[in-house]
């Protein structure tokens, strides 16, 4: 049976109940290394090729493997992290693979997936939609103060902070 996609709201209720079972408040940033600890998620940084982001395997006995790209930033860091939870807890039958860059092409419905999982769990709607100034919001007009703001908040990537943004609407395109 082939995968669907994950709805808006289906990667945030996931995301949530994720947050909850492991004892993150929903307006807390999300603090990978104390996680992967708390799961006992045997992590590896290493400086990895430039497109390559990390990987993560699951054995049959459950224990669980990263390796993470120690050349990327801390926040690149954190969404691979937070991806790859999603294929070793929600997917039904994970598969190895490499998380790896590719610019252009059309991500597999898995990974679109895990994505949208990390994007929700490492920015949660209402704790970002908190820290936007009324008057911002109202014009889709986030200032780059409140942008940067929010970034160092929760220790993401600008590129996850403005994807998560326009998904939500709280920017425009143009934006």
């Amino acid at each position: 049976m082939p995968m669907k996609k994950l709805s808006l709201k289906e990667a945030d209720d996931l995301a949530l109940s994720f947050r909850t079972e492991y004892g993150i408040g929903n307006s807390q940033p999300f603090h990978a290394k104390t996680i992967l600890r708390k799961l006992n998620i045997l992590t590896v940084y290493r400086p990895l090729s430039e497109d390559l982001h990390g990987l993560s395997l699951k054995s049959k006995d459950g224990k669980c493997f990263m390796l993470i790209n120690s050349n990327r930033t801390r926040g690149h860091q954190h969404f691979t992290i937070a991806h790859e939870l999603y294929h070793l807890f929600y997917e039904e039958h994970p598969i190895p693979h490499i998380d790896e860059e590719n610019e252009g092409m059309s991500r597999p419905i898995p990974e679109q997936n895990a994505d949208a999982f990390a994007s929700a769990l490492l920015l949660p709607s209402n704790a970002v939609k908190q820290m936007i100034p009324e008057p911002e919001l109202q014009q889709k007009k986030v200032s780059i103060a409140t942008i940067l703001k929010i970034e160092q908040f929760f220790s993401v990537s600008r590129k996850a902070l403005l994807n998560r943004m326009l998904k939500l609407k709280f920017i425009s395109q143009e934006q």
